[in-house]
C-alpha cells in the first residue's frame, strides 16, 4: 500500500499509518480523516520552529478529539523543545525512552521503570489504542513507529555509531555501522525483567522491523552482532 502523502510504500501489512511521514494509509481499516484535521497535521509538518507545529497541533486536537491521526501527533510531538534549554533534555523526544537498551547504566531503577512505563501506558498512547480499530494493529504501528525514529535520530544520527567527515558519512552501510548497538539492545529488552514476555515479544519484534526497514533490509550483521554478544 502506497502512501498519497510521500509516496512510499508500507511494509508492514495492515498498517495504519504511514512508517516514514505518518500519514494515514487508505484503507478500509484505516479510521478516516476529516478535511481540515489533515490540513493541521500537514501544516504542523511544515512548521520550522517547535512552538508554531505545537500551536498548531494542540488546536488540531481541541476541534478533532477523536481523530487517531491528531492524536498520535500529539502523542510523539507534545514534548518537544521550544527553549534553548528544553533541546538539552533528550526525553522531550518521545524516541529516546529506547536509550535506556542502549545505555542502562545511566538510569537508576526508578528511572528506568518510569521509561517502562511511560513507553506502554502514557496515558496519550491508551487514549490512541481506545480510538483505533484494531488496538493490537495500532500498539504494532506506535512501536515501529517509535523505534524506527530512535534508529533515524539517535543512531543513525549518532557520530559514534555513524561517524561523519565535514558533513559526510565515513560509514556508508547503515547495516554494518549499526549492527552492534542494535544486537545490544535487542538483548537487552529480551532480558529486560521489567516488561511482561508479551511486551518484550512485541518490542523486539519492532526494534527488527524497524532496523530491517532503515537498514536496507540487510540483516546479516545484526545477526552475527547477536551470535557474538550471546557468546559473551
Amino acid at each position: 500500500m502506497k502512501c498519497s502523502r510521500c509516496g512510499k510504500a508500507a511494509e508492514q501489512s495492515g498498517a495504519l499509518f504511514c512508517p516514514f511521514c505518518g500519514a494515514p494509509l487508505a484503507g478500509e481499516a484505516c479510521p478516516s480523516v476529516p478535511a481540515g484535521a489533515a490540513e493541521l497535521l500537514e501544516k504542523a509538518a511544515r512548521q520550522k520552529t517547535n512552538q508554531k507545529k505545537l500551536a498548531l497541533l494542540r488546536q488540531a486536537c481541541e476541534q478533532y478529539p477523536d481523530c487517531l491521526a491528531v492524536q498520535e501527533e500529539w502523542l510523539f510531538q507534545q514534548k518537544l523543545p521550544t527553549t534553548p534549554t528544553d533541546a538539552l533534555d533528550y526525553d522531550r523526544i518521545k524516541c529516546h525512552l529506547l536509550q535506556m537498551y542502549l545505555t542502562p547504566e545511566d538510569y537508576a531503577p526508578e528511572q528506568l521503570a518510569h521509561r517502562r512505563s511511560e513507553l506502554f501506558g502514557d496515558p496519550q498512547l491508551l487514549r490512541c489504542l481506545a480510538l483505533a480499530p484494531s488496538p493490537e494493529g495500532y500498539s504494532a504501528h506506535y512501536l515501529e513507529r517509535i523505534c524506527r525514529e530512535y534508529i533515524q535520530v539517535f543512531l543513525m544520527g549518532s557520530n559514534e555509531y555513524m561517524p561523519r567527515l565535514m558533513g559526510f558519512r565515513l560509514e556508508r552501510d547503515p547495516a554494518r555501522a549499526l549492527a552492534r548497538p542494535t544486537a545490544r539492545m535487542l538483548l537487552a529488552m529480551e532480558a529486560d525483567p521489567g516488561l511482561t514476555p508479551e511486551q518484550r515479544q512485541q518490542l523486539t519484534a519492532a526494534f527488527r522491523q524497524a532496523f530491517h526497514a532503515e537498514c536496507g533490509g540487510n540483516m546479516s550483521w545484526l545477526e552475527k552482532a547477536l551470535v557474538q554478544d550471546e557468546r559473551h
